[in-house]
């Protein structure tokens, strides 16, 4: 399977991020003197179906008897037209539906012994209400593909600060390979990590993620 150039990075100053347990590179490296992590390889296009995938989600830094450090509940948004996953430029984004990709992720995350709640929407104030949730319900992390929202929404970067929850970025394709207008995001400069052109694989990586290496923030007295 080729995929297009992949793009994954973590934000080494996230307080919520085990660093103990995934260590990164050192800023003062001679390698990396930017203090994020990066992972990038180059092919020709995107995976467009990512089942195949899966079964290598275990292999992702796992010692067998060590307790996960990580989330303990995940809540996964999606935004604008992604109801239309399968059907929607299956050359593109695949045949797996929204459907296919939510109940992946939900199995990876009890598979691991965490909760995962998924919403999706058309309607920017629905996600905004659900981004807000999070943060009273005490989530740990999300998991947020925004969709076209990640290159035109102010008010979801400014909901996510305010939430103060840690999140991953998620991308089916990879769209720094794209049109140029889908090269910025005003999402990805305070996420935690950003996964982009893995297909829908990218999702079972984000909780695999989630579930070891972003900590749940300490509860305090009300």
């Amino acid at each position: 399977m080729s995929m297009d150039r992949t793009f994954f990075h973590l934000d080494t100053h996230d307080s919520h991020l085990d660093s103990d347990a995934f260590p990164l590179p050192s800023a003062n490296s001679s390698q990396d003197r930017n203090p994020t992590y990066s992972l990038a390889s180059r092919t020709s296009q995107s995976p467009t179906n990512s089942k195949s995938m899966t079964s290598s989600a275990a292999a992702i830094v796992d010692k067998p008897g060590t307790p996960l450090a990580g989330a303990k509940h995940i809540v996964l948004l999606h935004g604008p037209n992604l109801n239309l996953l399968g059907t929607r430029e299956p050359e593109r984004y695949g045949t797996e539906t929204l459907d296919d990709v939510v109940n992946r992720a939900k199995a990876q995350a009890e598979s691991l012994g965490i909760k995962l709640d998924a919403l999706q929407s058309n309607h920017e104030g629905v996600l905004i209400d659900r981004i807000h949730q999070a943060r009273f319900e005490g989530a740990d992390a999300i998991i947020l593909n925004a969709g076209a929202w990640t290159h035109t929404s102010v008010a979801i970067r400014d909901a996510l600060l305010a939430a103060d929850v840690p999140f991953l970025e998620v991308h089916i394709t990879n769209v720094h390979a794209r049109e140029p207008f889908r090269h910025h995001s005003y999402l990805s400069d305070k996420a935690t990590g950003v996964i982009a052109g893995l297909g829908t694989y990218g999702y079972v990586a984000a909780v695999d993620f989630a579930a070891r290496y972003m900590k749940p923030k300490p509860k305090t007295a009300v």
